[in-house]
């Protein structure tokens, strides 16, 4: 298939086909010359080099018409792309007989062009133009443009292609060209021989045969039973067997039969349930005969009863029952008798007769009226037909969680005696279905006797080790132990030695604080949790059991008589040195042998005894001096610098460090200055210039850290400044790698970007920054914090904010939760928790529409009408619900737009959901401290985090390409509206309009290694998005904002984002601001007008006057490509009025992560703000 040849321009490129075509002259050129322009077509070309090569037949046929003959010769014989032209263009050539020039044609190689242009040649003789295309070897052609010729040659031609040994080109694939269809067997069959040269293995040459006859079996014209009897003649019963669902035609008699006979369930199962393709040379009384005989086929009559039901006797009825088939007997007799209520009361009788009392309960109220159905009768039925199972799961094992649930426990009563029901169940061992309707049963139930029943039903199962992974946490007892009352202390006592103790004191201490616990029972609240417990037995089994959780929740509540040093010694040499530390806020004077002993044991003890130093006395100095360097060695530094402050700064190093660079300094640095301090210098230490031990050790290496820092703030710094391990982890310090909620956060990543960057500019593939662009310095105004922290917040915005926080706090401990059990224990993770809550509250819902459509159906049957048709809108709800896979969320959009039909059912957990998973994706949001957000008096700081996560990090960045469609879109952005928080932000910030003194800020352009890193600069979503900014965006120029620029010790990145040079739709050269992220705790403390006025005035106005261009500036929607943080972005909406629309001209040179600016750009000058301000 040849391309055409396009015609070039001077410099070498493509002529646009969609100018206007210039006006085609008829060149004025004697008959000599016109005659050596034939004879040398490549000049007839040139004569026309200014068109396009679609115009030159047109230009060529505009020369003397008497000419024609020899020109379409001339061209024809040219053997180029020309060539190509003349044929789809032969009858334009005056003089030229199209049946001589076909014939002509096929002579050659060249005929192929004439198939792909067949439609404008109905002379032509199609097969003798195959014949030629196969002669000349152009059989791919054929196979590519089969869908242009009739149907009805296409077997003649794959015959002719056979021949001449081309049959697997036969089904070669060719997107958009066709298939052959209406093929004979005898191309069936030359395939199959075909394929049976493969190989001399011939289950792997029919695996091959049989796998590409499924996908060309729609391209045959014969019977499919003929197919399936080559098939079987060819020895392939099994694929015919295992493929008996592709066949779609009758298979014929002896086919049939045959399937019938040794066809699997399976297979047989997919005929009867399908058309039924054997029908009609096979009856339905042949398949009867057939069948009943076989057990396993028996099955398949059981479940078609619909077919076979005319030739089954009553016996055989019975016999299908007595061998498990009673829900299909059942089913199938409701069906045919589900016309009226005439019936019904003998159709009840043959039910009951047939022992099929459990089709009777699963129907009434759906196909029986009101009435027909004895409650009571049925009870005894299912009692005599041994159908308990049936009554528990029925009665009493639904969910307890429904506003129905008196309701039916009330119908529960009627049918159950519980004095008489409660020893039925014991005696058959159906425990756990008394611990699960304990309320039902009342005082029917020994509340002791059960429980030492269930811990013999758990000792058991550990004894016969039936389940390795059993606890007593995950058993009935446990499960439903807060209906347990009254319990003895020897079953209390049992229950804490096998691992209960956690769910037995819980239980013990919230009927401790329940109010009306304690007005049921006021001694329960008094003196101890342990009640008449041996506390000394207690805490010895907690011991024994290892359940040092517990301990450390409940230690406060044993006497003061225990010595609580011991029990944390007790608990530390038991293995539970992890239980203490995060449980040492419930423990009181720990002595400072304890911290020694933690310190000894627990890599982060540090942190924790800071946390909670109130808890311990007369800490030794020493001792003091091991937790901040516990603390700081593990990451804490912040914690371990104001506990060093607090105690008189004994860690020298840390205190140097902190004062010479704040808190941006990390663990690394931390320890390579102790060391120093201690007298060792490392390679990585020596590597910076630092050459002396001790304290003028450390002043040495922070003054070269000092020096190092602030080449990589003003961007002068070359690969030697980043060739160690230190270096590098200082270089990810002062960009904020590690603290972006964004991109990779390991030194293995940032090693690798530092590489590709250095290769890349050495080997000139980055373009330089034009030397117009210069840093600048501006005055930004702070906002009145007075003004801020004396906002009272609205009661409308408070029950918005309180309900969005919580479901960010819950989501964000079920995450944790995983991260604390460990990866494996699916069963136990906190997604899982979720859609269990999920779970149950369907089974809730699903009582509740169960008894809507129980009273519809009544009340329409009362009226005559039919029941069935008024309830299956809710039963059709009620099917959505069931079918709903709680297992996993594999397709989000359908589960939200199913649960969200039940407005505030499943809100909570949806939005639990959603959070779960953006913690999940975003590790940095994971570690932020959320714990320190104040619920019921929000900082703005908290409420512009809580925004950026509901809105930009769960909504945008991890959701939002899981919502496609508009009503999932509806729903999903129904239940993470912040409209309330946004409102109540811009109010917050109306009223601390205004500055309260100013600070310096540095804004820098460049083109280096800081473009890469901007988006870990300015807590950016496009950082890491690509492997190289520099060289994907020419045209992009980044830029950093710099607080307290040149100050040793608190220079620091503030934020980052882009510069665009590019041109509007008119051609005019455009600079546009895009992605402007100040970071949070910068601008929110910020005067964002400000801000704005300055950094336009005194930076982007001049850098875009000296390039000779407009600036603009990109203005969208919060978490946009204009800018990332509501401050700004709010700032953005007041001017956005006061802009004006610039519309640019490209989308290659702007578009950056799948964000196109061209019509979200607006001109902008600091009057333009300045005048809001104003």
């Amino acid at each position: 298939n040849m391309d055409p040849v396009r015609l070039r321009d001077d410099k070498g490129e493509d002529m646009d086909k969609s100018s206007d075509k210039p006006s085609i002259e008829q060149p004025k050129q004697s008959e000599v010359q016109e005659q050596e322009l034939i004879a040398n077509i490549d000049e007839a070309v040139e004569s026309f080099s200014d068109l396009p090569f679609d115009d030159y037949p047109e230009a060529l046929l505009s020369i003397n018409p008497s000419l024609h003959p020899a020109l379409y010769r001339s061209l024809l014989d040219a053997k180029n792309s020309y060539t190509v032209g003349a044929i789809e263009n032969i009858r334009s050539f005056q003089g030229v007989d199209i049946q001589q020039a076909l014939d002509e044609l096929l002579q050659t190689k060249d005929s192929h062009w004439l198939l792909s242009s067949i439609d404008l040649y109905p002379e032509l003789d199609v097969l003798k133009l195959i014949d030629s295309m196969i002669e000349h070897g152009n059989t791919t052609s054929i196979k590519h443009d089969i869908g242009k010729i009739d149907s009805s040659l296409h077997d003649a031609i794959a015959r002719k292609m056979i021949a001449a040994g081309e049959v697997l080109a036969i089904f070669d694939d060719y997107h958009g060209g066709g298939k052959f269809v209406s093929l004979s067997m005898e191309v069936l069959k030359a395939y199959y021989e075909r394929v049976m040269e493969f190989s001399n293995n011939e289950r792997q040459n029919h695996d091959v045969f049989t796998r590409n006859l499924w996908e060309y079996l729609g391209q045959f014209g014969v019977s499919h039973g003929d197919i399936i009897t080559f098939l079987r003649e060819n020895g392939m019963e099994q694929y015919v067997k295992n493929g008996i669902s592709r066949f779609n035609m009758p298979f014929g008699r002896e086919n049939s039969l045959w399937l019938l006979e040794v066809g699997n369930v399976t297979t047989l199962q997919r005929i009867l349930l399908g058309t039924r393709h054997y029908q009609p040379d096979v009856t339905d009384k042949e398949i009867f005969d057939l069948w009943w005989p076989d057990p396993a086929r028996r099955s398949l009559l059981a479940k078609n009863l619909r077919f076979f039901y005319e030739y089954l006797q009553e016996d055989d009825l019975k016999e299908l029952i007595v061998q498990g088939y009673k829900k299909q007997v059942g089913e199938f007799l409701v069906a045919m008798s589900e016309d009226g209520g005439d019936n019904a009361t003998g159709l009840l009788e043959r039910l009951y007769d047939l022992g099929l009392s459990s089709v009777v309960f699963e129907q009434r109220g759906s196909r029986f009226r009101k009435g027909v159905v004895d409650d009571k009768g049925l009870f005894d039925h299912l009692v005599a037909d041994g159908e308990v199972q049936t009554l528990v799961n029925g009665l009493l094992l639904r969910s307890s969680d429904s506003t129905f649930e008196r309701t039916r426990e009330e119908r529960c009563k009627i049918l159950i005696d519980p004095k008489v029901a409660a020893p039925q169940l014991l005696d058959v061992g159906m425990h756990y279905v008394l611990a699960a309707r304990l309320r039902l049963f009342g005082d029917a139930v020994d509340h002791n006797d059960l429980a030492k029943r269930l811990l013999a039903d758990y000792d058991k199962e550990i004894e016969q080790k039936r389940n390795p992974n059993l606890s007593l946490e995950n058993t009935p007892l446990m499960h439903f132990f807060p209906q347990f009352r009254d319990l003895d202390d020897e079953v209390k006592m049992m229950i804490i030695e096998r691992g209960g103790g956690r769910k037995l004191l819980d239980t013990m201490n919230n009927r401790r604080e329940s109010s009306f616990e304690d007005q049921y029972d006021p001694k329960r609240a008094e003196g101890s949790l342990f009640g008449a417990l041996n506390q000394n037995d207690v805490l010895g089994a907690l011991l024994k059991s290892k359940d040092f959780k517990t301990i450390a929740r409940y230690v406060g509540e044993f006497d003061e008589s225990f010595d609580q040093n011991r029990i944390v010694f007790r608990m530390i040499n038991g293995g539970g040195s992890t239980a203490v530390i995060h449980g040492l806020s419930r423990f009181r004077q720990l002595s400072g042998d304890v911290a020694d002993r933690l310190l000894g044991r627990h890599g982060n003890a540090g942190s924790h005894i800071i946390d909670n130093a109130h808890v311990f006395d007369n800490l030794e100095p020493e001792t003091i001096v091991r937790i901040i360097d516990s603390a700081a060695s593990y990451g804490d530094l912040l914690k371990a610098v104001e506990f060093n402050e607090k105690h008189g700064s004994p860690n020298k190093v840390l205190g140097r460090l902190y004062k010479a660079f704040g808190g941006q300094f990390s663990q690394m640095e931390y320890e390579r200055a102790s060391m120093l301090f201690e007298g060792t210098i490392t390679n990585l230490v020596a590597d910076l210039g630092v050459s002396e031990t001790g304290e003028r050790g450390v002043n040495q290496f922070v003054q070269h850290l000092r020096a190092l820092r602030h080449k990589f703030v003003v961007g002068k710094f070359d690969a030697k400044d980043l060739d160690s391990e230190l270096k590098l982890k200082w270089f990810a310090n002062v960009v904020r790698y590690e603290d972006s909620d964004w991109g990779s956060h390991d030194l293995d990543s940032l090693g690798c970007l530092k590489s590709d960057y250095f290769e890349l500019q050495e080997n000139g593939e980055i373009e330089e920054m034009p030397a117009e662009y210069q840093p600048a310095i501006v005055q930004v105004g702070k906002v009145d914090r007075e003004a801020i922290e004396s906002f009272e917040h609205s009661e409308g915005f408070m029950s918005r904010y309180k309900q969005l926080f919580g479901s960010i706090w819950r989501a964000l401990e079920l995450r944790l939760h995983d991260g604390m059990h460990g990866k494996d224990k699916e069963s136990s993770s906190g997604l899982n928790i979720i859609l269990q809550e999920i779970g149950s509250k369907r089974d809730s819902l699903l009582e509740e529409l169960q008894e809507k459509k129980f009273d519809i159906a009544q009340r329409v049957s009362e009226r005559g009408g039919d029941p069935v048709r008024a309830a299956a809108g809710i039963e059709k709800r009620m099917q959505k619900l069931t079918d709903l896979d709680l297992e996993k969320v594999s397709h989000p959009q359908d589960l939200f737009n199913t649960l969200r039909e039940y407005k505030g059912v499943f809100d909570e957990s949806l939005r639990q959901i959603m959070f779960y998973f953006a913690f999940h994706k975003h590790k940095a949001q994971r570690d932020m401290d959320w714990g320190t957000f104040d619920e019921d008096n929000p900082t703005i700081e908290d409420l512009s985090a809580v925004m950026n996560f509901v809105d930009h990090i769960t909504n945008q960045e991890t959701f939002a390409e899981y919502f496609t469609d508009k009503r999932a879109t509806k729903n999903f952005k129904g239940l993470l509206n912040i409209g309330a928080l946004q409102e109540e932000f811009t109010r917050w910030q109306e009223q601390s309009a205004g500055t309260s003194g100013t600070r310096s800020l540095q804004i820098t352009p460049q083109r280096n290694l800081l473009t890469e890193m901007s988006g870990h600069v300015g807590d950016a979503c496009w950082a890491n998005k690509i492997p190289s900014i520099l060289k994907a965006h020419p045209n992009f120029i980044s830029f950093t904002y710099t607080v307290n620029p040149g100050d040793p010790q608190f220079e620091k990145f503030v934020g980052a984002g882009f510069m665009i040079e590019t041109k509007d739709k008119d051609g005019t050269p455009t600079l546009v601001i895009r992605g402007n992220n100040p970071i949070e705790s910068f601008i929110n403390q910020t005067d964002a007008m400000d801000f704005l006025a300055e950094s336009i005035e005194h930076f982007f106005e001049p850098m875009a006057k000296a390039r000779g261009m407009q600036l603009a500036i990109v203005v969208d929607y919060a978490g946009g490509a204009g800018t990332n943080r509501p401050v700004l972005q709010n700032a953005y909406d007041k001017l956005m009025s006061k802009l004006r629309r610039v519309t640019l001209g490209s989308n290659l040179d702007t578009q950056f992560n799948g964000y196109d600016i061209r019509n979200s750009t607006y001109l902008i000058t600091s009057e333009d703000v300045r005048a809001l301000i104003e």
